[in-house]
């Protein structure tokens, strides 16, 4: 990612009882954000997995499996699972299971797998685009998307409360998580 653009730029929402009565302006609600180890790593279900084959580098076939993954409905994006012995998981927005059916078939004997999810690539990359001119650089220091988690992060350095508040502001109920250093604040004692 580039890193340049302006500071925080907080939005507001307007509440309204209904189409033809509106209010004035009042802040948004503001969703807690989760620290990205917080987010469990997306996997399939433990029977789709076999003791083999195990993937040691990278020799695994994902330009094959990304080729037929885009000709097929709902495909979002893959990646390589380490915890599942190096696997492929290719993760689809409609008919996972109709996918997991067709990759045990097409593909036997590769370490593959199927998992469905509720989000597209278009929409984390639409919340990632948004990081820059809303956050940087007073809040956010970095960001990307980690398609295994299915979440756009956000580096803010020091968790501090103000730089959460102000994530959660700006992000609050969308895909995103943040990475930092919980901020603890150090006591000075006997000149110490």
């Amino acid at each position: 990612c580039t890193l340049v653009g302006p500071g925080v730029s907080p939005s507001s929402s307007v509440a309204t009882s209904s189409p033809s009565e509106s209010r004035a302006p009042v802040p948004s609600v503001a969703a807690r954000i989760p620290t990205c180890d917080e987010v469990p790593e997306i996997t399939a279900p433990a029977e789709y997995y076999r003791d083999s084959p195990i993937y040691v580098a990278n020799e695994m076939p994902d330009n094959a499996l990304r080729r037929w993954a885009t000709t097929k409905p709902g495909f979002e994006t893959l990646w390589i699972d380490r915890t599942h012995n190096g696997w492929l998981t290719l993760a689809f927005s409609q008919d996972a299971a109709a996918r997991q059916a067709e990759l045990e078939a097409e593909f036997p004997d590769v370490g593959a797998v199927a998992v469905g999810v509720d989000w597209t690539m278009g929409e984390l990359e639409a919340i990632n685009g948004r990081i820059r001119d809303e956050l940087y650089p007073d809040v956010a220091h970095g960001w990307g998307i980690r398609d295994n988690l299915g979440m756009v992060t956000i580096a803010i350095g020091a968790r501090s409360a103000e730089r959460i508040a102000a994530v959660e502001q700006s992000f609050g109920g969308e895909r995103v998580c943040v990475e930092g250093l919980e901020a603890k604040l150090r006591r000075r004692t006997g000149g110490k």
